[in-house]
């Protein structure tokens, strides 16, 4: 099962979680207590060395980056798709996601 380490507070690793929801893909979530610094302590400081959120684990691929996670997850579970056939639109979506 995939993880997600995000917080609530945190405004990108919210893509990440609409785009697990919308492609219904099952997910742990583990809250990562910014304001306590839990981001900066050395277990998660081994998941990503930035101590930065979010951060995705399939099995032993630890993803810390989310424009990275949203296009191995569209790669990875590729139905139902979330970008665009054609190409216009689907530029449109990648500079949001940017």
């Amino acid at each position: 099962m995939l993880r997600l380490h995000w917080h609530p507070f945190s405004i990108i690793p919210r893509r990440v979680r609409i785009a697990l929801r919308e492609k219904n893909v099952p997910f742990e979530e583990m809250e990562v207590d910014l304001l306590s610094g839990a981001h900066r302590e050395a277990a998660f400081r081994r998941l990503n060395p930035f101590g930065q959120i979010p951060v995705l684990e399939d099995g032993d691929l630890v993803i810390c980056e989310s424009v990275a996670i949203l296009e191995y997850l569209e790669e990875r579970f590729p139905s139902p798709c979330l970008l665009a056939a054609d190409v216009a639109p689907r530029a449109i979506t990648r500079q949001f996601m940017l």
